[in-house]
């Protein structure tokens, strides 16, 4: 008996958990506000600057308790980088500002915990995120008032790194208007073929904020 009671206790469980699933799809678009630690020393003497960048993304979660998700996001991080300022003018007398840029394809992997559901859904994110360079690293300089590319350089590996926030949602309609924040940060330098030197650029850091639009079903 006690043993049919537990199978039976088991079962329900398992048909509680079944029923209970819900997925989520959602986009979301957004900024990032770096704060990259430079690598470079051939520079000479500058003053370095993170560059503002665009965030555009899909993403879909599953729902493992009632409070805790695991979010996978293809994530476009579109014109990151880094800007180079020189007291005195530079590359032949031409350019006193340098940018190196790429675009990258990101994939982070979320764990979501939820502090409050009703009425304003509220809570916590962290996970692991792979990141792929999209095209080339972009060295361009600032001449006469243009934006001129000086040369173009392969990236050489990907980079991996932490993506921690908060978010939140608000139902809308069918679905939920979401908005989070975001620190990202990576663990390894992106590294370039710098005329066949393979240099340590810059290390990616930043916050993201984002905003966009899910449904759970």
């Amino acid at each position: 008996m006690k043993k049919l009671l537990a199978i039976v206790l088991t079962l329900l469980v398992g048909i509680s958990a079944v029923s209970a699933q819900e997925f989520t799809l959602g986009v979301r678009l957004g900024a990032v506000f770096g704060f990259y630690s430079s690598s470079n020393e051939w520079f000479g003497d500058y003053d370095e600057k993170p560059k503002f960048n665009f965030n555009f993304a899909f993403y879909g979660a599953y729902a493992l308790t009632d409070r805790l998700s695991l979010q996978a996001e293809l994530n476009f991080m579109i014109n990151q980088g880094i800007k180079y300022s020189f007291s005195d003018e530079w590359f032949d007398d031409e350019f006193n500002e340098l940018s190196f840029t790429y675009s990258s394809f990101d994939i982070p992997i979320l764990l979501k915990f939820a502090v409050a559901k009703e009425p304003v859904l509220i809570g916590f994110l962290a996970g692991p995120h792979l990141s792929f360079p999209l095209g080339k690293l972009m060295l361009s300089g600032d001449l006469e008032g243009s934006n001129v590319i000086y040369s173009q350089f392969n990236i050489e590996e990907i980079t991996f790194g932490l993506t921690t926030g908060i978010f939140a949602g608000f139902p809308v309609g069918p679905g939920r208007i979401t908005g989070d924040l975001r620190f990202l940060f990576d663990f390894k330098p992106v590294k370039g073929n710098i005329y066949g030197d393979i240099e340590n650029m810059f290390t990616r850091r930043g916050l993201a904020f984002t905003a966009g639009y899910e449904i759970s079903f």
